[in-house]
């Protein structure tokens, strides 16, 4: 018998926020997986940097909020049509992006 993980680290970041955190109680409801299991899946994503403890508004218990993503910086040119063409791995994120006019660029 071999052994299944039935959980994804994927499964807890689509239920932590990025803000207002979420208790371990309700990741745990959300998630529908053993204390421990949680524990062990959010203890990961602290030491990765994924998330972290943030206190919640009111109360003396903290709960965990996602940390954004680093920045990435990508150099490229927008074509005539308008349209910027980002490499493929990129395709299905959601990505806020700030486009500065390079000067030097000629189309």
């Amino acid at each position: 018998m071999t052994f299944e993980q039935q959980y994804t680290e994927s499964d807890f970041l689509k239920v932590i926020p990025y803000s207002n955190p979420i208790s371990i109680a309700a990741i745990i409801s959300e998630i529908g997986c053993a204390k421990n299991t949680a524990k062990r899946y959010l203890a990961e994503l602290e030491r990765e940097h994924k998330i972290t403890r943030a206190n919640i508004q009111g109360s003396i218990h903290f709960g965990y909020v996602r940390i954004p993503s680093q920045e990435i910086t990508l150099e490229g040119v927008v074509g005539p049509d308008g349209i910027i063409k980002i490499d493929d791995k990129f395709k299905g994120s959601k990505y806020k992006l700030i486009l500065y006019k390079d000067e030097d660029v000629n189309l």
